[in-house]
């Protein structure tokens, strides 16, 4: 089961929607990167309310639909494999999959790009 809620219901200003995964016996939690209003918030549907005055709903609604569809499908693939790994290891699967650096990981330069780009062309 995937679910979507806000670290703090009752900030003033914006806050940040995590999503927490349970799936045998486990629990993950993860930030999506996506920040709003907690009046925009509907807690029904876990997703941002549309509205004229945050213009930015539609766009984080479909990153969050984006990530769910990547959770479930990793979700598949471990349920096919019978293999459930451990939240930390989930967690770095999701974000690998998700094209997320991880922390441990350095930035990559213009000449990584550069030198991926030539690759991928020959």
């Amino acid at each position: 089961m995937i679910r979507f809620y806000l670290r703090e219901k009752s900030a003033t200003g914006f806050t940040s929607v995590l999503m927490t995964v349970f799936y045998e016996n486990n629990r993950m939690k993860i930030s999506t990167g996506c920040k709003v209003p907690p009046n925009m918030w509907n807690d029904k549907k876990q997703r941002v309310k549309v509205s004229i005055d945050f213009e930015n709903a539609n766009e984080i609604n479909d990153r969050l639909d984006d990530i769910e569809a990547v959770m479930e499908s990793l979700l598949k693939k471990y349920h096919d494999e019978d293999y459930f790994p451990g939240p930390e290891r989930m967690k770095q699967d999701f974000l690998k999959q998700r094209n997320v650096p991880l922390k441990h990981r350095k930035a990559k330069t213009f000449w990584d790009h550069f030198e991926d780009f030539i690759e991928q062309k020959k």
